[in-house]
């Protein structure tokens, strides 16, 4: 009796932790096909993933790549929904630096050169 106890409460606590990342939904991942520059830090071409926490203009950006962070940076969430939209990126006018990410259902607006590396 003791044992399936145990066994429920870990199958329960498992479901939980899967529920909890699937349902994340300050997470996105983003491929970049060109060097891509955020705040100060040149991000080289390739898959990364978006985490951020915090709401309005209190947010905080991490750019993951391989489970690092390669980046954290401050920006702006707006979460005015966007649902004929795909996911898209905005470069400023050198072609490098992104301005902002926006998908379906929220955009994050970057300040530019308040980066920090790690």
């Amino acid at each position: 009796m003791k044992l399936r106890f145990i066994t429920l409460l870990l199958m329960f606590v498992s479901a939980a932790s899967l529920l909890t990342v699937a349902g994340s939904s300050n997470k996105r991942i983003i491929t970049f096909y060109q060097p891509t520059v955020v705040g100060d830090v040149t991000l080289n071409p390739g898959e990364y993933t978006v985490l951020w926490s915090g709401t309005g203009s209190e947010v905080q950006v991490s750019f993951l790549r391989r489970k690092n962070t390669v980046v954290t940076t401050p920006a702006t969430l707006d979460t005015t929904p966007h649902p004929d939209y795909a996911t898209s990126v905005a470069y400023s006018s050198d072609g490098k630096s992104i301005l902002f990410i926006q998908w379906k259902d929220s955009t994050l607006k970057f300040k530019r050169g308040e980066a920090q590396s790690d």
